[in-house]
């Protein structure tokens, strides 16, 4: 099973070669809050939250387009290709890949790929 971890560059086949997000978990960069997961008043969570996530920061204005695109190709050639429905492993947990409808071509809104609430082990 591939693992994840927070801060990770990721992506799907058909997006475009320069283009990827990155994956984050709520206590993937604070491996220490782990006990506080599900805490009820949890540090990074209010109410109902994700617990991973991905984020695509979209298009950037640059003084030098050559360099920013050398450095979007080398992030995106970094990333972990992903499928809709696949199971990945992050901060212990195993979590179902979703394709948010709309992106599977190329990303349309910050999140494009959700991680469904952790399966249970048997």
């Amino acid at each position: 099973m591939l693992k994840l971890s927070h801060g990770q560059r990721i992506r799907l086949e058909n997006w475009n070669a320069v283009t990827s997000a990155i994956f984050g978990t709520n206590y993937g960069a604070q491996e220490e809050l782990k006990s506080q997961y599900d805490a009820p008043t949890g540090f990074l969570c209010r109410s109902r939250c994700n617990k991973a996530w991905s984020v695509y920061t979209g298009s950037a204005i640059v003084d030098d387009n050559g360099e920013h695109l050398r450095q979007i190709t080398e992030q995106a050639d970094e990333a972990v290709t992903l499928n809709d429905g696949q199971l990945i492993e992050a901060d212990g947990e195993v979590w179902e890949v979703v394709v948010v409808r709309g992106n599977a071509n190329s990303p349309r809104n910050s999140d494009p790929i959700i991680f469904v609430e952790p399966v249970r082990r048997a």
